[in-house]
């Protein structure tokens, strides 16, 4: 508990120092799913009062709009804080292969989700023995 507490004090502090805001882009915008962001966004706020959250979500197209303002955005040099993606080839093919992305391996194993999540997960977000995101809702379409 307390090297958890230390890396979230830790962790605000680097936010602190080095951001006052931070940037989260989806396409949730309508029903659950805006429902289901904003209570991601009261959690940060809660861990990170002095941080500005902008809610820079895109609707349209079931995240078709969203995608495309995205790409322009990381092409162009422009990329937000943080992304909603599909994880799996949607992530890597895109995004990781691509060099557009860091690991957050290093967060798996502090917070021992490699310890935690399921296998399957695991393997969906992560490639060449490292991990490219955090699952924060897990449905997807045509799935039996």
């Amino acid at each position: 508990m307390w090297r958890r507490l230390a890396l979230l004090i830790a962790m605000s502090l680097v936010v602190a120092v080095f951001a006052a805001k931070i940037e989260i882009f989806s396409w949730w915008t309508a029903g659950g799913e805006a429902e289901g962001l904003q209570e991601l966004f009261n959690i940060y706020s809660k861990l990170y009062p002095g941080v500005e959250i902008i809610n820079a979500t895109v609707a349209g197209g079931a995240g078709a709009q969203a995608k495309a303002v995205l790409k322009t955005r990381m092409l162009g040099g422009d990329p937000p804080d943080t992304f909603q993606v599909h994880a799996g080839h949607e992530l890597i093919d895109t995004w990781v292969r691509t060099g557009f992305m860091e690991p957050i391996t290093f967060l798996y194993k502090e917070e021992g989700w490699d310890k935690v999540m399921p296998k399957g997960i695991l393997h969906i977000v992560s490639y060449n023995g490292e991990y490219w995101s955090v699952p924060v809702n897990i449905h997807r379409a045509n799935v039996l």
